[in-house]
């Protein structure tokens, strides 16, 4: 779902043919085809054209304007369901789902080091001066990626949370 954030002061948001096109102080900053929205978000001091909203409503695009100082919305245009609440019931019967939430967490938590993993690889290929804090780091996610994948025993939540914060400190105490 690819959301357009406008938040600048001075921000004036015109109808372009087929893109907004965005003002700032009246000088053109950009323009954003209208085929690549599915939501836009205004906060703050942003003007639109009144045309936009018949665009964005033709074109199912939502529109949500927030007030300037805090999030709480004041204007809503409601586009069609784009099957966000959807998604999220079934996250959210999953994590309730005993047996799919631990397969699934540790599956998640081994794709997160293992990219983790592959960064600090591409690190040492381009840090060859970094090389002692980067084999560190490395060697300390490849024993955690061998422990996630041994199926030999049951694993708590707790200790997948554990993994994770064990490969985070690793892989951030490099920086």
């Amino acid at each position: 779902m690819s959301s357009l954030y406008l938040d600048r002061k001075n921000l004036a948001v015109k109808l372009d043919g087929q893109a907004l096109a965005l003002y700032e102080d009246g000088v053109k900053k950009g323009t954003v085809p209208l085929h690549l929205l599915d939501r836009v978000v205004l906060r703050g001091n942003v003007q639109l054209e009144s045309r936009i909203l018949g665009a964005l409503s033709e074109r199912n695009i939502g529109l949500l304007v927030l007030s300037g100082r805090n999030t709480e919305a004041t204007a809503m245009l409601a586009a069609r369901s784009h099957g966000d609440s959807m998604r999220r019931l079934g996250q959210y019967q999953t994590s309730l789902d005993e047996v799919l939430r631990t397969p699934l967490a540790r599956w998640l938590v081994l794709v997160k080091v293992r990219n983790q993993q592959h960064l600090l690889r591409d690190a040492l290929a381009a840090r060859a001066d970094l090389r002692y804090p980067l084999t560190s780091a490395l060697q300390t996610l490849n024993g955690i990626i061998g422990q996630l994948r041994e199926d030999t025993f049951e694993i708590s939540l707790a200790s997948l949370r554990g993994f994770e914060g064990a490969a985070a400190a690793a892989y951030f105490g490099f920086f």
